[in-house]
């Protein structure tokens, strides 16, 4: 039987909760409001009066939100119900840290609610006016009405309190934004906890038919830690895989807008077209194999559909129907464990990479390139270093601008990359600077290297709206013939190398060792 939720508010707010409510069209959210006098321990009798005709129902989970716990605890007695403890019942309309700069200046908060209704109030508090004058006037400043522009007649409300009190009155009109924000928040979280319910229900259904099924839920756990797109991949193969006990379960991701085949199984290049089609053009979230023994389904985060995981092959295809609903209930998590590696991904590398050029930057070269300094020492592997600066780029961005300037160092990232070897690194030192470590590299080898990419720079043109040009580079070169302690002493070798090299004329590499840089 689908669950509603009960959520428990006070009756100062019922008319901005009932229009957040149908505006959001909550089909499965019952509103009940506490009395507003509900905590005040000489009315807790009335309140309780008012209470018991309410009853909890099996099929309702309950969401209390009020600022007296105990009491509402005593007064409601509901067995395992969620509480949303507040310290002004204000702080559902307003951001709490706005609150409570308004206590502290010495305000007196009312809401619409209260305020339509504060004559009743001062009545049962026992207070005619000159006594309500005295209390208010011994520790209030003035009236704010936090207007939630439920109530129209609410700011006239205020200025009656205020003349019947003699206190200043002010009004902050802060709308149901923060109240929507409050309570949708508070749906959200049920709303995901009832799917989660949904999906532990749904296990422990199959459990009884597939063995192996307390290891899904150990499996779908372990997905929101695992970083690695690859590793989520292959845990949620390994999943469907165990769920549906399926020969072949495959998984193709959408990249560029385009389902893309990874290389890993036997799929069709007619059956990637027919599920390209599908994709583009069908939202259902998953559709039946045309063997009819196996399903295809869509993995979806945020709207965005991440890729398509066909299972086929199914060794029990009479449970093909409970086999779908659970995929439909785990395959948003799913969903989401391959969006979170791809972010963490992205995070880590904007952590290690230039955004510019798309090498690595400064630190993070600095890190890759200790470790083979140290590696090349123990085992007294050669070793070197290249640092390249472009010559006169100043000159660049003053004629063309800087924007041709950032064309340049991405054209020149790009053909480092394309330079070196795999288990060479490349990074972008600083401003117009590169530099590359050679790992397995003598002195004579890298020169060679260095002069090859100073000549294929020199003849690459760059071209801009207007015309093209080229940029020559200058390259200094330094090699482990000797000892060294560290390995900024090798690449301040290679950096006076390079100054060599500008000093000498520019558009060539210059190696520290050179007779005719040391003479």
């Amino acid at each position: 039987m689908p669950r509603n939720l009960k959520l428990v508010l006070c009756e100062a707010f019922r008319p901005e909760c009932e229009k957040i409510v149908n505006d959001k069209q909550w089909k499965d959210v019952n509103l009940f409001f506490v009395p507003q006098n509900c905590c005040y321990p000489h009315l807790a009798a009335t309140a309780r009066e008012e209470l018991e005709q309410w009853k909890l129902k099996d099929d309702e989970d309950v969401v209390v939100v009020g600022c007296d716990k105990g009491r509402l605890d005593q007064i409601l007695e509901i067995n395992g119900h969620c509480f949303k403890n507040l310290i002004q019942c204000h702080h559902v309309v307003a951001p709490s840290s706005f609150i409570d700069s308004l206590i502290g200046q010495g305000a007196y908060i009312v809401t619409p609610g209260w305020l339509s209704d504060w004559p009743r109030f001062f009545k049962q508090w026992g207070l005619d006016q000159p006594t309500a004058k005295k209390m208010f006037h011994e520790s209030i400043k003035k009236l704010v009405l936090v207007d939630t522009l439920a109530d129209p007649i609410s700011e006239e409300q205020l200025i009656d309190l205020g003349g019947f009190l003699e206190i200043p009155i002010e009004t902050f009109s802060v709308g149901l934004e923060y109240l929507d924000l409050f309570l949708s928040q508070i749906v959200s979280e049920w709303q995901n906890t009832k799917k989660m319910q949904q999906i532990e229900a749904l296990v422990a259904d199959r459990d009884r038919k597939i063995a192996d099924y307390s290891m899904a839920l150990d499996m779908l756990t372990n997905l929101s830690k695992i970083r690695d797109e690859e590793a989520v991949i292959i845990e949620i193969i390994d999943l469907f895989t165990m769920l549906f006990s399926a020969d072949e379960v495959t998984f193709l991701p959408i990249i560029n807008d385009s389902l893309q085949t990874r290389g890993d199984h036997s799929i069709t290049k007619g059956e990637v077209n027919f599920l390209q089609h599908w994709v583009e053009t069908d939202s259902e979230t998953y559709r039946i194999s045309s063997s009819g023994n196996g399903f295809y389904l869509k993995l979806v985060h945020m709207d965005q559909i991440l890729g398509v995981i066909s299972i086929q092959d199914l060794k029990l295809p009479e449970y093909k129907t409970q086999y779908i609903n659970l995929s439909l209930s785990i395959v948003h998590l799913c969903g989401l464990a391959i969006s979170n590696a791809r972010l963490f991904q992205k995070i880590n590398e904007m952590a290690i990479m230039d955004g510019l050029t798309a090498l690595y930057n400064r630190r993070h070269f600095y890190n890759l390139a200790e470790k083979e300094f140290i590696r090349s020492q123990r085992y007294q592997h050669p070793l070197s270093i290249m640092m390249m600066d472009i010559d006169y780029f100043k000159q660049v961005n003053d004629s063309y601008g800087h924007g041709v300037g950032d064309q340049v160092l991405m054209k020149i990232g790009h053909l480092c990359k394309t330079a070196i070897r795999r288990g060479d690194i490349v990074g972008r030192y600083g401003g117009e600077e590169f530099i590359f470590l050679l790992p397995e590299t003598g002195l004579t080898n890298a020169k060679n290297f260095a002069e090859r990419i100073v000549k294929m720079i020199s003849e690459t043109s760059i071209i801009n709206t207007y015309d093209s040009f080229r940029v020559t580079v200058s390259a200094g070169v330094a090699s482990m013939e000797t000892d060294y302690s560290t390995l900024e002493e090798l690449i301040r070798q290679s950096d006076e190398a390079l100054f060599e090299a500008k000093r000498s004329g520019r558009n060539r590499a210059v190696s520290y060792f050179d007779p005719s840089y040391k003479n």
